[in-house]
């Protein structure tokens, strides 16, 4: 009779495939919000010697969509604007002795393969200094449920661009907490990455209001008392408020 989910676009991808009656409450994943290192070295300038920093974490495969990424940085740098990427998430194989990494360093132009790290699996305890080292995070998933790892970019403050699938969809505000692109177009991601390198003050300041934003709403108190008050109102229905 009662249903507890993580995110709304959850909801409607389990309503395709079984008829739910039950009452369905959102309830969103806590995040640790205090003692999270806080982006405050925002860069403001961006030139051959110093290039836009794009980090995407996530298990190197096709769902997660890096190779979206390759493709709208080669768009970048092929327009002259400075670019460089990093993978933080483990390769998966795709056939026999090749991992999905392989498939992303031939997209790659050579000159920007150069100015790409793939650090494969990272600790969580490493993310935030992660996040704090770099300038803009993609997520580019093909689909992706809710995508924590955005939450915790968010979280930092660093500026995030997404693809507009699921739950991100509902998690960004286009132009106030973030910048969505159209899933699978690496030239509509291209086109909003060059948009916010070439006005980055106006990235500094999304990133700064998703973080508000994060606390807000995924701080661990407002979960808890959604949970809290979730229960209570099982309580009240089948055990007489016991």
């Amino acid at each position: 009779n009662f249903i507890a989910c993580p995110s709304r676009s959850l909801v409607a991808e389990i309503k395709k495939y079984v008829n739910i009656k039950a009452q369905v409450t959102i309830q969103p994943y806590p995040l640790t919000v205090s003692g999270i290192v806080y982006k405050l070295n925002y860069r403001k300038k961006f030139d051959k010697f110093h290039p836009l920093r794009i980090l995407a974490a996530g298990r190197l495969e096709q769902r997660k969509g890096q190779d979206i990424i390759c493709r709208a940085a080669n768009i970048i740098s092929d327009k002259g604007f400075p670019v460089a990427l990093t993978f933080a998430g483990s390769d998966t194989p795709i056939k026999t002795g090749i991992g999905f990494k392989n498939e992303l360093i031939k997209i790659l132009k050579p000159s920007l393969l150069k100015k790409t790290k793939f650090l494969g699996q990272v600790k969580q305890e490493v993310m935030p200094d992660l996040f704090k080292s770099h300038d803009l995070f993609v997520m580019a998933s093909r689909f992706e449920s809710l995508g924590f790892v955005t939450l915790e970019a968010m979280r930092t403050g660093l500026p995030v661009v997404a693809a507009n699938v699921c739950e991100a969809q509902n998690l960004i505000t286009e132009g106030k907490t973030g910048k969505l692109f159209k899933n699978g177009d690496p030239l509509d991601l291209s086109d909003k990455i060059i948009g916010l390198l070439t006005d980055f003050r106006s990235a500094v300041k999304m990133g700064q209001t998703a973080r508000k934003y994060i606390i807000e709403n995924y701080g661990r108190n407002r979960p808890v008392k959604l949970m809290s008050a979730y229960f209570a109102s099982i309580c009240n229905t089948y055990g007489n408020g016991k």
